[in-house]
C-alpha cells in the first residue's frame, strides 16, 4: 500500500514540475537559424487533477502548511479539510523552531475544535495528539476521540505529555472517560501515553492489532480484559506500566507475534501461553518467566543488580526454545559467559546475536565461546556500555579455533581498542571466512525503552579519548585484508 501511496506521490509531483506554470514556445526560422520565443500565455494545469490526487498530496504536508494550500486559489480553498491524517501538536500549531511555551493548553484545544469543526473528510486514516492536557480537559478529549471514532479512524496516537514525576496521578486524562457504547471497529492502531486506563478502556476496539502503551497506569485487571477482548491483536508494546504486577497472554490471544516490556518497575511474572507468538523483548529487572514455545526472536536484557547470572537464568527460562532462535539479544558480561556457558545447547538456528556489556570483569574475548555455539551465525553486535578508566585485560590465550562460515558483519559499539577488543577482532577475521564487513563504533551507547540504541550522553569524559579510539580502530584496518569492508563511524 504504501509503494503505491509512494509512486501516486513521485507522479503528482512530476504533474507540478511540468504543469503548475506551463509555458508555451514559438518557434520561427531567420536566414536558416532556428529561434525559440516564450509565449505570455500561462496556465495552471495541476488545479485540473481530480480532489483525490489533491487531497492525496496534501496529506503529506503537515496539518498547518495543508491548510495554507487554501489562498492559491479558490479550487484549493476547502480541500485541505478532506486529508486523511489530523495531526495536532505544537509544531503544527506554531510552525517548526517556534517555542510551545507561546501556546497554552486551552488556546490549543480551541485550535483542534475550530480544525473538528471545519472538517469535511468522510473518513481519518490518523488522528494524533501530542499535547500537555489532562482530566481537567476530559470533555474535550472525550469529544475528539468520538470525532474520530465516527470518522472510522485507523490510527489513533495520543500523547498528553504529562511525563514529570510531579504531577500527579489524579489529574492525568483517563481513556476515555466516556466509552463508546458499541463495538469499534475501524482502529487497527493505538499508542497512548501519560495517562490512565481502565476498564472497559480499549476493550471495545475489536480490530486492534497493534497497541502502544507508554506510561499508562493500568492495573493487571485492565490488561487481563484488554487481552481477551481484542482478539486480533499483533503487537504489544509496554513501557512504564508502574503498577502492573502480572503479564499474563494466554490462548485467548492467538494472533498474538509480538510481545515487548520496558521498564515495568513492580513486575514480578510473566506467563506467555500465546502459541503464535515469535517475538519476545524484555528489558527490566528480574522476574518469573514462563515463554511461549513458538519464539524465534527474544530480547532479554536484564540489570546485574537484579540478577547475578544472567546467561544462565536466560538459559533457563527460554531452554524450549533456545534450539529454534534465529536472533538473540542479551545484557550480560564476558565472566557470567565464561561460567555459565556450559548452560546453553547449540543455538543451532541463530543468525543474529546481540550483546550489550554493561558490566566489565573479564576479556571480552569470552564471546568467542557464544560463536561457537552459534554455526549459523550471521551478524554479530556487541555493544561496550561502560566506561574504562583503566585499560582493559592484557592478551589472553584463545583456545577455540572454529570456523565461523556464515559470519558475515560484525560491530562493535562503545570501542575504546583495548587489547581484549583488538584480539576479538583479529579472531573474527582469521576464522570467519564468509566476512564482509566490520563496523566499529567508539562512541558508547545504551538500551532505550524503544529497545534501540542510542548514545549515552558524552560518550567519554574528554575528547581526546574518542581520537585515540578511532586511532587504535584505523591502526587496526590497515592489518584488514582489502576484502572486508571496515566502517570506522
Amino acid at each position: 500500500m504504501w509503494k503505491e501511496s509512494l509512486k501516486l506521490l513521485i507522479h503528482a509531483m512530476l504533474l507540478c514540475f511540468d504543469c503548475l506554470f506551463h509555458t508555451r514556445f514559438s518557434y520561427y526560422s531567420i536566414g536558416g537559424e532556428f529561434f525559440m520565443q516564450r509565449s505570455n500565455t500561462m496556465k495552471d494545469r495541476i488545479s485540473e487533477l481530480p480532489d483525490e490526487i489533491l487531497v492525496h498530496i496534501l496529506s503529506f504536508l503537515s496539518l498547518r502548511n495543508a491548510a495554507r494550500s487554501g489562498i492559491l486559489s479558490r479550487r484549493w480553498r476547502h480541500l485541505w479539510k478532506s486529508v486523511p491524517s489530523l495531526n495536532f501538536d505544537f509544531v503544527n500549531k506554531l510552525g517548526p523552531g517556534r517555542d510551545s511555551k507561546g501556546l497554552n493548553k486551552y488556546q490549543f484545544v480551541d485550535w483542534v475544535n475550530a480544525v473538528l469543526d471545519l472538517y469535511q473528510g468522510k473518513s481519518l486514516d490518523e488522528f494524533r495528539i501530542h499535547c500537555t492536557l489532562g482530566v481537567d480537559l476530559a470533555s474535550s478529549i472525550d469529544s475528539w476521540i468520538h470525532f474520530a471514532i465516527d470518522k472510522k479512524v485507523k490510527r489513533m496516537d495520543l500523547d498528553f505529555l504529562t511525563r514529570l514525576d510531579f504531577f500527579p496521578v489524579s489529574l492525568k486524562y483517563t481513556f476515555p472517560s466516556c466509552n463508546p457504547v458499541e463495538t469499534v471497529t475501524s482502529v487497527e492502531y493505538v499508542s497512548l501515553s501519560s495517562c490512565i486506563l481502565t476498564l472497559p478502556g480499549i476493550g471495545k476496539f475489536r480490530s486492534l492489532k497493534h497497541l502502544f502503551l507508554d506510561r499508562v497506569e493500568l492495573v493487571d485487571e485492565v490488561l487481563q480484559h484488554l487481552l481477551s477482548n481484542c482478539s486480533s491483536l499483533e503487537y504489544l508494546n509496554l513501557q512504564r506500566a508502574a503498577k502492573l504486577v502480572s503479564v499474563k497472554v494466554d490462548a485467548s490471544s492467538s494472533k498474538l507475534k509480538c510481545l515487548m516490556i520496558y521498564y515495568c518497575l513492580s513486575l514480578k511474572c510473566v506467563d506467555i501461553y500465546a502459541s503464535n507468538l515469535i517475538t519476545f523483548t524484555y528489558v527490566g529487572h528480574k522476574v518469573d518467566l514462563k515463554s511461549a514455545p513458538s519464539l524465534t526472536e527474544v530480547s532479554f536484557c536484564v540489570g546485574n543488580h537484579s540478577c547475578e547470572d544472567r546467561l544462565t537464568y536466560a538459559g533457563v527460562q527460554f531452554a524450549g526454545s533456545l534450539h529454534q532462535l534465529e536472533k538473540l539479544v542479551l545484557q550480560v558480561s564476558p565472566h557470567e559467559v565464561s561460567r555459565g556457558i556450559g548452560v546453553l545447547p547449540t543455538l543451532c538456528n541463530l543468525k543474529v546475536l546481540v550483546l550489550w556489556v554493561s558490566s566489565k570483569e573479564d576479556s571480552v574475548t569470552a564471546f568467542i565461546q557464544l560463536l561457537d555455539l552459534s554455526p549459523l551465525l550471521r551478524r554479530l553486535e556487541l555493544h561496550l556500555m561502560y566506561l574504562r578508566s583503566q585499560p582493559g585485560p592484557s592478551r589472553t590465550e584463545i583456545t577455540s579455533e572454529s570456523v565461523h562460515r556464515q559470519l558475515e558483519e560484525v560491530e562493535v559499539g562503545g570501542f575504546f581498542g583495548f587489547e581484549d577488543e583488538i584480539q576479538l577482532l583479529e579472531h573474527v577475521v582469521k576464522n570467519a571466512v564468509a566476512l564482509k564487513k566490520i563496523v566499529i563504533d567508539p562512541c558508547r551507547k545504551d538500551l532505550s525503552a524503544s529497545g534501540k540504541s542510542v548514545e549515552a550522553g558524552n560518550s567519554f569524559p574528554f575528547n581526546g579519548r574518542l581520537q585515540t579510539a578511532r586511532k587504535h580502530a584505523q591502526h587496526f584496518c590497515e592489518r584488514i585484508p582489502p576484502s572486508i569492508n571496515v566502517v570506522i563511524l
